[in-house]
């Protein structure tokens, strides 16, 4: 399912076409999951230079009737093909797009940050350079291809430079960047068509770590202070053959009530008294967002961490009763 192998087979050769690839892969798509439906004349934005002329035509005697007849004609031979391109994305494309960090490509980091309000630009921006393209043959703009490659031409470099030096905070999106979103949206499609369970899985683990980050931000100070100490512990223990390490609670909890409040926050897990109690990141899902919240989405240790126990975890250890 990745298009990246995809786009990256025909770099060497032609950017430009492998950007194209990407974009009628997704106009494709639009085209089934949207066949038959119309947009409103006001929205497309080739007829935006007609609406003033229709506007003066109204304003004759009978004029309105006609200009009605002729939108309704201009609209049934509309294909709108961007209008589809651009809906497919906006409502397939999930929240981790924009909130959690390209594993797969992460020198995206050195152009700077799209922001979600500013899709609809990039997307408009992508779409007419596909059909400069494919119509005119211009290549897209030269730093779409930076970082695909082990070396890159002075001029990619340069035309790369140029973005980051100008402090853009709209530019033309590079293609390991679109490539991601294509990917991210195809997935997120199928599963919505064959496996919906699973998006409302996501939904609500998206919900869950939303609430916990607000439960995280309106802690007390200083029971913020100890779970940071608990949270940089634990992370000692990232990457070595260890499950849900146990941290003397004295070693961390300065304040006599911090356990109790991070326990009613659903945040740690205890267990034992004085001397002798422990405390635990409640789980893994919770160890990534409390992560998250102290050292920032695009450095967070415990993303995909194995260190601590899964939610659903069940403890298939023999009781006290079951050893009497």
């Amino acid at each position: 399912m990745n298009f990246y192998r995809a786009a990256l087979s025909q770099v060497g050769l032609d950017p430009s076409g492998a950007y194209v690839s990407l974009v009628c892969a997704m106009e494709s798509l639009a085209g089934f999951q949207y066949d038959g439906l119309k947009f409103d004349f006001d929205i497309v934005e080739k007829f935006r230079n007609v609406r003033p002329i229709l506007e003066e035509f109204a304003k004759l005697p009978t004029g309105k009737e006609l200009v009605y007849k002729l939108r309704e004609q201009l609209i049934a031979s509309e294909r709108f093909l961007f209008q589809k391109f651009k809906l497919l994305i906006t409502e397939f494309l999930p929240d981790s797009f924009w909130n959690t960090p390209d594993d797969l490509y992460p020198s995206n980091s050195v152009f700077p940050l799209i922001k979600r309000e500013d899709l609809g630009w990039c997307l408009r921006r992508v779409y007419n350079a596909r059909s400069e393209y494919v119509h005119a043959g211009i290549p897209f703009p030269r730093h779409i291809e930076f970082g695909l490659l082990e070396t890159h031409s002075m001029d990619v470099v340069e035309a790369m430079m140029g973005i980051r030096g100008a402090g853009a905070s709209r530019y033309f999106p590079p293609l390991s960047w679109f490539e991601r979103m294509v990917h991210l949206v195809l997935i997120h499609y199928l599963r919505q068509s064959f496996a919906p369970e699973l998006v409302a899985a996501e939904k609500a683990a998206d919900a869950q770590k939303e609430r916990l980050l607000g439960v995280i931000a309106s802690l007390p100070e200083s029971a913020k202070e100890d779970l940071r100490r608990l949270v940089q512990w634990t992370a000692g223990f990232l990457g070595l053959a260890v499950m849900n390490p146990l941290a003397p609670t004295r070693e961390w909890a300065h304040d006599p009530g911090t356990v109790s409040t991070l326990l009613g926050a659903g945040l740690i897990g205890s267990e034992g008294e004085g001397a002798q109690a422990v405390s635990w990141l409640k789980n893994r899902e919770t160890g990534e967002t409390v992560g998250e919240f102290f050292f920032g989405a695009d450095r967070n240790p415990f993303r995909r961490n194995e260190v601590l126990l899964p939610r659903n975890w069940v403890d298939f250890s023999p009781s006290k009763d079951d050893t009497a």
